[in-house]
Parts: structure tokens; sequence; C-alpha cells
């Protein structure tokens, strides 16, 4: 969907390049499972 796309490019923003890049990752790729099965 063009909104979450969007979202996700926001997010990836916001962390830019930093000694924590891993761990904001981490927690986009945990918030998009966590979106992913609440759908289920």
């Amino acid at each position: 969907m063009p909104g979450e796309n969007i979202h996700m490019i926001l997010a990836l923003k916001e962390c830019g390049v930093t000694r924590g890049q891993l761990v904001c990752a981490f927690n986009l790729a945990a918030d998009i499972v966590w979106h992913a099965t609440a759908r289920v």
C-alpha cells in the first residue's frame, strides 16, 4: 500500500546514518512483521 511505503521511507529518514542504525533497522523490521501478523 502506498501509505505504508511512505511511512517506511519516513521512518528510514528518521533513523539516518547513526551508530544505532542496526537497532533502528531491527525495530523497523519488527514493526513491519507486527503489522503483517496483525492483519491475519
